[in-house]
């Protein structure tokens, strides 16, 4: 699996900066005379956003990957918590970076929806109040996340005699169906709540990444799985086809590069390189990139299309890697080590964390 997890790390790089591209071009809506510039333009603007499904793609595939290596340890507890404790350094930075972009007032609002993950309308409904709100604008995916993990972990504990393909093709067909059920004309109520418990809107990703993550399994290359897994996604795919809004990229552009990156053994050093320096603080990088376009346009001012398309987002992936390497990692280890203490003190197993 070390040349996946390679691959696995190239893709969240590529994603990341598909993402940086994106709101550049976005906020600044170039309309450059150069036809190269335009023709950038137009596919980050187009493309760009499918960087955020991949990483929905990614993060179905590399939880299964994860729980199925330690099957007999599972514990919904202690999984919550590993998933809380890979996302909680990363919100803490991206809450210091909002700080000189909000008044202490407002940003004391984000504080509870940023932590918990929760989106601020409930917090706006249950204390009557209309000022709740994220640290950022990219947060609404970790809502999108912390949903898929506290469902993974529902279904993974009450099928816990169940083996994990089945577990794992129960989520993916609970996911179909609220897909489904989202899009019939059933009311808005109906649309509400299958979107809040199925996550109909992103289930779609968390669904194939599971399915890879089955296919990619050198014991279950078979026609059988295989072809079963086929139909699971033909039929995701059809769905997404009759949506509203439906994304067009998702077929010809996400789904190709995710299952090349699963599937197909590439190693050299450049991937290597990239996949080190620019996928593995992919996170940190996508939390704190927009936080970073607004400081540098209050702070600094637009300056050239060069400075925005290249050089800040260098700046971005550099500071990335170093609040990774020296910030990110240790406070993850330190949180974990703290629960472990109290899981020993308590006289149960403790489940070992892993840091992805």
């Amino acid at each position: 699996m070390k040349y996946r997890i390679i691959n696995i790390d190239a893709l969240r790089g590529v994603a990341v900066l598909l993402v940086i591209w994106h709101h550049f071009f976005e906020m600044t809506s170039t309309n450059s005379e150069n036809f190269i510039l335009r023709c950038i333009s137009q596919f980050f603007i187009i493309f760009g956003a499918s960087g955020v499904q991949i990483f929905f793609i990614l993060s179905g595939f590399i939880i299964f990957r994860q729980a199925s290596t330690r099957s007999d340890q599972f514990r919904f507890q202690d999984f919550m918590f590993e998933r809380y404790t890979r996302l909680w350094p990363g919100i803490f930075l991206v809450g210091i970076s909002a700080i000189p972009l909000l008044e202490l007032k407002r940003w004391a609002f984000c504080i509870l929806p940023s932590i918990t993950l929760l989106h601020p309308l409930l917090f706006n409904k249950a204390l009557d109040a209309m000022g709740f709100f994220w640290f950022s604008d990219v947060m609404w995916t970790l809502f999108s996340e912390i949903r898929f993990y506290v469902l993974f972990a529902i279904v993974f504990s009450l099928l816990r005699n169940c083996s994990f393909h089945t577990k794992a093709k129960v989520l993916i067909i609970f996911f179909m169906v609220g897909k489904f059920l989202a899009h019939l004309p059933l009311g808005e109520s109906i649309h509400n709540i299958a979107e809040m418990i199925t996550l109909s809107r992103d289930s779609t990703y968390f669904g194939l990444g599971l399915a890879l993550a089955i296919i990619s399994e050198e014991e279950t290359r078979r026609i059988v799985i295989r072809f079963k897994l086929v139909i699971v996604i033909s039929f995701a795919v059809i769905i997404e086809m009759f949506t509203v809004n439906p994304v067009f990229e998702f077929y010809y552009f996400v789904i190709p590069l995710t299952v090349l990156a699963v599937n197909v053994k590439v190693s050299n050093k450049l991937l290597k390189r990239f996949a080190k320096y620019v996928g593995t603080p992919s996170y940190i990088s996508y939390l704190l990139h927009l936080n970073t376009f607004y400081l540098t346009e209050i702070y600094v001012g637009y300056k050239s299309a060069t400075f925005y398309l290249i050089i800040l987002p260098f700046l971005i992936i550099v500071l990335s890697y170093f609040l990774h390497r020296n910030f990110e990692l240790p406070a993850i280890r330190h949180l974990r080590r703290l629960y472990l203490k109290t899981k020993t003190l308590g006289q149960t197993k403790p489940q070992q964390g892993n840091l992805y």
